[in-house]
């Protein structure tokens, strides 16, 4: 006797994929670079909102600068000699960004998944990366640096445990940002906040003093993070892990090791501004039909993102930069 096997002969047509109602979820970084900075909202911007357009297009933050303490005493009838104040300013240009992909009326209609919507969603998260990889491009420019293990310079850290992540380096951190009279951020549980690249995070796990803290002076029971594998605080500093944080491949930089640069600032280190409202940037959707001569037979729609930001460093006093290895250590750039 012949049996009927599906996909074969007869039941051919009866083996047919399942079709799943939703759709993958996406790869995302923990977008950790923005909203801990001075902001600052330019007026007008896109479609006027923020208030009446007309503002321009830059921004300027000022700051009067400290004077030495006075400890010189001075005679009674007397008076001292004046002293001149200094203003300093710090400009930046409010620049856009966006992207956006044409769809054909029959993938805006007929497609199995809502695409639209996907696509919306996705766009929303390409502008939250792409926000959060402009500052951090600004962020990491600044002056101040640590280099892990004590190394000579960049070129020099050390492809082993004395060039990871450590907890010397955060002390050292903590230590030059105070001295510079940096202000812990309130909106941060009062601690300097840094963000730190998974690799580098599971070095600094690693180290025998972490671990020892973490046992002898740690919270008891599961929520000890050597259980959740979650940030917590630790010596002033509020922890924020995200695969966004700047590494420097070897190739071409003459580096023995990918370099990973972990940013620590207080509060008012660096500014940022946009046009309009200090919000989400704009996702904006054309259905076939709504563009016009520029869509004569009705066959094209778009999805698409928008938005407008500068970063800019308003004391480089108020940052620092650590600068480390891996064990992973994977001769990459991001």
């Amino acid at each position: 006797m012949t049996n009927e096997i599906l996909g074969v002969a007869g039941l051919t047509q009866e083996n047919k994929q399942r079709f799943e109602k939703d759709m993958l979820m996406r790869a995302l970084p923990a977008f950790v670079h923005l909203g801990m900075g001075r902001k600052s909202v330019l007026a007008g911007g896109f479609g006027g909102e923020g208030g009446a357009p007309g503002g321009g297009n830059s921004t300027q933050w000022r700051r009067l600068e400290r004077n030495a303490a006075q400890t010189t005493a001075f005679l009674d009838g007397t008076f001292p000699a004046e002293i001149q104040i200094t203003v300093s300013a710090v400009n930046a240009t409010v620049l856009q960004y966006g992207a956006w992909t044409p769809v054909g009326q029959q993938g805006w209609d007929q497609s199995l998944d809502p695409l639209v919507q996907e696509m919306t969603e996705m766009y929303g998260e390409l502008a939250g990366d792409t926000l959060d990889q402009i500052a951090r491009n600004t962020l990491v420019a600044g002056t101040s640096v640590i280099l892990s293990g004590s190394s000579a310079s960049r070129s020099t850290i050390a492809s082993c445990a004395a060039g990871f992540l450590a907890e010397a380096d955060f002390r050292a951190a903590v230590r030059t940002l105070t001295r510079n009279n940096a202000r812990r951020i309130p909106t941060e549980g009062g601690r300097f906040p840094a963000i730190v690249h998974p690799d580098t995070w599971f070095d600094f796990m690693g180290n025998t003093t972490i671990q020892n803290v973490l046992q002898n002076a740690g919270v008891r029971g599961n929520d000890n993070p050597l259980f959740t594998g979650e940030m917590y605080d630790y010596l002033g500093i509020r922890a924020k892990v995200s695969s966004n944080a700047r590494t420097l491949g070897s190739l071409g930089l003459s580096l023995i090791v990918t370099v990973y640069q972990t940013l620590v600032f207080g509060q008012e280190a660096y500014g940022e501004a946009r046009f309009g409202s200090y919000g989400s940037p704009e996702i904006i959707t054309h259905a076939p039909g709504t563009s016009g001569v520029s869509d004569p037979l009705n066959t094209r729609g778009s999805v698409g993102f928008k938005a407008s930001l500068v970063v800019a460093i308003l004391n480089d006093n108020f940052m620092t930069r650590i600068e480390s290895s891996s064990s992973l250590n994977p001769q990459t750039s991001n």
